[in-house]
């Protein structure tokens, strides 16, 4: 199978669900070589509805805590790997929904659009 995202590999997987409250705690999905993309088989889990993906959880910890250094931000988002949470914030930066600054040579700055204060 093929990554709808990137058209990379999609490997099996198993995940687990600590941020809702549900008889399903592990439940069996599919992950992306590439990307890591996470996507879920419904053959498999009838009432997985998740929804919950680094693209959110990017935008989500901006809106509540304002600009973040990359570090933090990945540091913050324990549920995705380093590359899940580069690879969102290059699209994101990308499609214009944050905003990526470079303010000294080793920081990066994550800006939300509505939130960006560093002016």
């Amino acid at each position: 199978m093929l990554c709808k995202r990137c058209d990379g590999l999609l490997v099996s997987d198993d995940f687990m669900n600590l941020r809702e409250e549900s008889s399903q705690m592990r439940f069996q999905g599919y992950r992306c070589v590439n990307c890591g993309c996470r996507e879920y088989d419904p053959t498999k889990n009838d009432t997985r509805t998740d929804g919950y993906d680094v693209e959110s959880g990017i935008l989500q910890y901006l809106a509540q805590h304002g600009s973040s250094t990359l570090e933090e931000l990945a540091r913050m988002l324990t549920g995705f790997t380093l590359n899940q949470v580069l690879f969102a914030v290059d699209r994101l930066s990308r499609d214009g929904r944050i905003i990526l600054r470079h303010p000294s040579r080793f920081d990066y700055l994550v800006s939300a659009m509505e939130y960006d204060t560093h002016g």
